[in-house]
């Protein structure tokens, strides 16, 4: 409940769920509007789950008459993403059968195209998706032997491919791509980013790709090695939009081979510059 102080203040507050069947998972994105959708799951009857969305405008009123279903029968919620357009994008996964789909929901709560689901899947923001995969040459056998090559694809809102799959990256023979992160550009493109590492040793550099809303590949054919500071254990990386079309990076890195001591941070403009030099220590 909100204190004395927050309501003579101002602050609103509303109740986007009114059942006591609330299942822990919830989840918001940005409806490009100022406002916001919110997804939740409410456990049903025989410990079925059901998930919810609403959409709030930015005068924190639900601009839906209804809270809509997305899922049932036991369906979760993995993740939601804006399309760009008002709406969302949600992933429902069922363990039990082993299946999940995408479900495009539209800026008046319309349940639009459903479509099966692949991992390492994302939104382009403009509508869109863009699949990110790693396949191992042998699918089978020693790991430290195997090839990692890592493919993109994008396609638009119907699921028709925008440009075909293409190679990213391909390692040599003995090392093998650990942290494998991604996020969208803002424009339809793609910041990738990976851990290279030979055979079972734990460190490894971390290297960065993007490719634009054309599918070119901008960081050269190696990719980009981020932190320059040490040629050891760098940990994994976590990554986030400026806000300006580039990315920020931080990871855990370190001189020993078998873990790190330090934390360092690093901003990558949307042409791919390093723009803290070798990285910025900051956990001091």
């Amino acid at each position: 409940p909100l204190t004395a102080e927050e309501i003579a203040g101002g602050i609103k507050g509303m109740t986007a769920r009114s059942r006591p069947t609330y299942a822990g998972t919830h989840d918001i994105v940005s409806d490009s509007s100022g406002g916001i959708i919110v997804i939740w799951e409410e456990e049903g009857t025989q410990n079925a789950y059901q998930v919810y969305a609403q959409r709030v405008d930015s005068k924190g009123d639900p601009a839906w008459n209804e809270k809509v279903i997305v899922g049932s029968g036991n369906y979760q919620s993995n993740s939601i993403s804006t399309d760009g357009f008002g709406g969302a994008s949600l992933v429902l996964s069922n363990s039990d059968a082993g299946t999940a789909y995408r479900q495009h929901i539209s800026q008046d709560g319309e349940l639009l195209a459903t479509t099966l689901y692949s991992p390492n899947t994302i939104s382009d923001g403009l509508g869109g998706i863009i699949r990110i995969r790693i396949e191992a040459i042998p699918p089978y056998g020693d790991p430290s032997l195997k090839r990692n090559i890592i493919y993109v694809q994008r396609l638009d809102k119907e699921g028709i491919p925008i440009w075909q799959e293409k190679q990213v990256f391909s390692t040599h023979e003995l090392y093998q791509i650990s942290n494998l992160k991604y996020i969208a550009d803002g424009s339809g493109g793609i910041f990738l980013f990976w851990r290279l590492q030979k055979g079972y040793v734990t460190y490894g550099a971390t290297f960065a790709q993007r490719l634009d809303a054309e599918g070119n590949i901008l960081l050269g054919e190696k990719g980009l090695a981020v932190f320059v500071a040490t040629d050891k254990y760098q940990g994994n990386a976590q990554i986030l939009n400026d806000g300006e079309g580039g990315v920020l990076v931080v990871a855990v890195v370190g001189n020993n081979a078998f873990g790190g001591n330090m934390v360092y941070a690093q901003h990558i403009d949307d042409n791919g510059r390093l723009l803290w030099k070798s990285g910025i220590r900051i956990d001091r």
